[in-house]
């Protein structure tokens, strides 16, 4: 249905000359990733309505969104299982932290940010088959992986230390979760060369 709309939208501007024949598929691509990245916002949105937990989904996408874009990681299939993977992850975070389901000390925060520090620190940026990285691009993604993550560390610490133990635990979360990425995209890679020099 997405793939219809954007295709639609994409003849619509052609017809009316706004853009060329040869870039009609670039435009329909486009197209359908804003119309998926609206969708998802608007699920995530309404999730928060229901659950009340508007800060944390803007906390977690603060921290989780720039630092995924650039550690890289696995990658669904297909858009529709990413949405749903992402929607499912989203709604389970606001559930954790609404219920209080998973609460942790000061001391088991570090612990798990020092095991996630090491791994964005000796894997990222991990690339896709279909997002393939120069050499050059890996060294500007890498260093801006750790400038990323360092400055989200002390932003967490600073929440911690004014009492907001809850945006301390969703960025913690949403660590642990880009770190998940990064090793299933780098079994991932594992496979595709098993598979490769068969």
């Amino acid at each position: 249905m997405i793939e219809r709309a954007a295709d639609w939208y994409a003849r619509k501007q052609l017809r009316a000359g706004i853009i060329k024949e040869e870039d009609r598929d670039v435009y329909k691509y486009g197209y359908i990733l804003a119309m998926e990245m609206g969708i998802n916002i608007l699920i995530s949105g309404m999730m928060a309505f229901i659950f009340n937990m508007l800060e944390c989904l803007i906390v977690f996408s603060c921290v989780f969104i720039p630092l995924r874009t650039f550690c890289g990681g696995w990658h669904a299939s297909k858009s529709w299982i990413c949405s749903l993977i992402s929607n499912v992850t989203i709604a389970g975070i606001m559930i954790v932290e609404k219920y209080q389901i998973w609460t942790f000390g000061i001391w088991v925060a570090v612990i798990i940010e020092l095991v996630c520090s090491i791994a964005v620190w000796n894997m990222a940026p991990i690339e896709h088959k279909n997002k393939p990285l120069s050499n050059q691009e890996k060294k500007a993604y890498r260093k801006i992986c750790k400038v990323m993550y360092v400055v989200q560390l002390g932003l967490m610490f600073l929440f911690y230390c004014i009492g907001r133990t809850d945006i301390l635990q969703t960025g913690v979360m949403a660590h642990i979760i880009v770190v998940l990425s990064l090793l299933m995209g780098a079994v991932d890679i594992k496979k595709e060369r098993i598979i490769f020099e068969k």
